[in-house]
């Protein structure tokens, strides 16, 4: 079981590598293709914490 502190800072961390992601895509920077990827490998690599703290 990880430690709140642990939870909350990958939450943060996985929140910012998100939105600069979504920005990338959203100003066709990077296409859907990479976008998907990335998207799944943040959600691998921090297993997003939200609603564990709920």
């Amino acid at each position: 079981m990880r430690e709140v502190k642990q939870i909350i800072k990958d939450e943060m961390d996985y929140s910012l590598c998100k939105l600069l992601i979504d920005y990338l895509y959203y100003r066709d920077m990077i296409d859907e293709e990479k976008w998907m990827e990335a998207s799944a490998e943040i959600k691998e690599k921090y297993e997003p914490p939200t609603l564990m703290l709920e």
